[in-house]
């Protein structure tokens, strides 16, 4: 008889090697990049904008929306300047990040996309959800070629 939800039984033996997760959890990571063409702005005007920026990702941290975020140094392509981590959907993660003054201003685009990591490998804040962050997006089994495993 098959499973309830109609997985497949796969014995793999990555899983069961331990190479590849039983389980994922599910972050949403936005990346802001220097579009190709960037607008001719003074120093004054990017000064302005990188205030209004910060006060932007200040506020989406304290409704809930952003759990991490900051600039990238040394990183190997120039063009990302920061990362960030999200407890929303990659579709609404962006279209919150695309109403960010610097983003709207043309300074930097929005990229980005679902991080999936071994299910409790990653906590965001000293002490995690005791901090008031979120918990992943989500969970999912993990997949070989398609079909799901399951352990």
């Amino acid at each position: 008889m098959a499973p309830a939800d109609d997985s497949l039984e796969i014995e793999d033996p990555l899983v069961a090697e331990g190479l590849v997760p039983a389980e994922f959890d599910l972050h949403t990571v936005l990346l802001l990049v220097r579009p190709t063409e960037q607008p001719d702005l003074s120093e004054e005007q990017l000064d302005r904008l990188q205030v209004e920026h910060l006060r932007f990702r200040k506020a989406r941290r304290e409704e809930g929306l952003l759990v991490a975020y900051g600039p990238l140094r040394d990183q190997t392509d120039p063009r990302v300047r920061g990362v960030s981590i999200w407890a929303a959907p990659l579709s609404e993660a962006i279209e919150v990040s695309e109403r960010d003054p610097i983003v709207v201003a043309g300074w930097y685009a929005v990229e980005g996309g679902t991080w999936n990591v071994a299910r409790g490998s990653v906590r965001f804040g000293r002490d995690g959800a005791a901090h008031g962050h979120p918990p992943p997006l989500g969970r999912r089994p993990v997949s070989i070629r398609g079909r799901p495993v399951r352990r």
